[in-house]
């Protein structure tokens, strides 16, 4: 897997349904009418519920109209139902260390001809670069706590949605797997629907509830066939975890017109990046144990995820390890010569030191605004130690 990069996926959105699912379970308060409740989006068409309904209409009808003319209702339902206006959309989250801006993304999606989207996030600066697009646009709220009530709720609906007249905005993600981090942290799975309805309580009395709906992950549960499993190292079938790399080029050949064209997606245009200036390991093995604490320091604050079993730069050796690591802060820091020492055991070089498909990234100009505030950015613990002793194991080899 490479997860170096922009996390922009495909997937396939089904017609706008709005009414379809079922949450008619969850009980939800208040006056207002079905229309105005949460709704879940929709997955993909189940055909065999079309033609149990056609069947039931054949029943129906043959007892009043010969039989050629309820097969032609049926066909004409059939035929009707199957050219329903599926339409394919982007994934787009915003992990990388490296971040291409919100226009540029934009406009690949322009450039492709992709007429939904989804982001991983609710930031102004991404959300106003869909202005003018006519592009469906999906957002998630990660900040709940924030959104405690109904004031509060009206408050965020007003900055989102009101702020931004011409983004098409139609669906609201209630958090990214609600339910996943009621389970984590030993919540009520109650609380995920209170605040499911508490936003679209507050989208309802804005004005916006028939235009957009607030909605959350659809449940693995409930879609997923028994005979797929998740990937393995058998099986790798997520090719990777991006359509781009962080340069803006494709990875590979995809038709995002679903047609199934053997043709790669548009590059971005126009990207500006710093110069053509690396952080590299300079080779000193005099004190391992210091080399492996900055390694891991490096490691902590900088995304090293391409450097785990299986992902793009998992075949690198000892010391590729270590400049892989150490050049992912030196970016993150936009090449400050202070974020390159790491106490004697770094030299920044100009020679591009990426090789057999690991790209040592360089850092675009803009693109890391707000890792504070994007909690998402860095890597997490368990991965660092997991790396960490891979890491270890590198080293035993390169002396054994």
């Amino acid at each position: 897997m490479n997860r170096d990069n922009e996390l922009i996926s495909i997937s396939r959105l089904s017609p706008q349904n709005k009414t379809s699912g079922n949450l008619h379970s969850f009980n939800c308060k208040g006056s207002n009418s079905h229309a105005y409740l949460p709704q879940p989006i929709p997955f993909n068409f189940n055909f065999s519920i079309k033609i149990t309904i056609s069947l039931y209409i054949y029943i129906y009808l043959s007892t009043t109209l010969n039989n050629m003319i309820v097969l032609i209702v049926i066909l004409f339902l059939l035929i009707n139902n199957s050219t329903t206006d599926a339409k394919i959309g982007i994934n787009w989250g915003r992990r990388s260390p490296t971040k291409l801006t919100p226009s540029t993304v934009v406009d690949l999606f322009l450039q492709n001809n992709v007429s939904e989207a989804k982001i991983h996030s609710s930031d102004d600066e991404v959300i106003e670069a869909f202005s003018g697009t006519q592009i469906g646009l999906a957002i998630t709220i990660h900040n709940l706590s924030d959104i405690k009530s109904l004031p509060k709720a009206k408050e965020w609906v007003q900055k989102k949605i009101a702020s931004f007249p011409s983004v098409d905005i139609k669906y609201i993600y209630v958090g990214n797997q609600p339910f996943a981090e009621a389970r984590f942290k030993k919540t009520s799975f109650s609380n995920v629907v209170n605040q499911l309805q508490l936003i679209q309580d507050a989208l309802n009395q804005c004005g916006y509830g028939e235009k957009v709906k607030a909605t959350f992950s659809h449940p693995f549960s409930g879609s997923l066939k028994p005979n797929i499993s998740k990937p393995s190292a058998l099986m790798p079938y997520i090719r990777h975890w991006g359509i781009y790399r962080s340069n803006g080029e494709p990875k590979y050949k995809i038709d995002l017109s679903g047609q199934g064209r053997d043709i790669f997606p548009t590059a971005a245009r126009g990207i500006n990046r710093m110069p053509e200036r690396w952080c590299v390991y300079n080779n000193d093995k005099s004190d391992l144990q210091k080399v492996m604490q900055q390694f891991t320091i490096a490691c902590d604050n900088a995304d090293c995820t391409s450097l785990a079993p299986g992902a793009s730069c998992s075949m690198l050796g000892f010391n590729e390890n270590v400049s892989y690591a150490f050049n992912m802060y030196f970016q993150s820091k936009f090449q400050a010569e202070s974020a390159c020492d790491f106490e004697g055991l770094s030299q920044v070089v100009a020679n591009n030191p990426s090789r057999n498909g690991c790209v040592f990234p360089v850092e675009v100009v803009r693109g890391v605004l707000n890792l504070q505030s994007n909690s998402v950015n860095k890597f997490h613990e368990t991965h660092v130690v997991f790396i960490f002793w891979g890491f270890m194991f590198l080293v035993l080899c390169n002396f054994l």
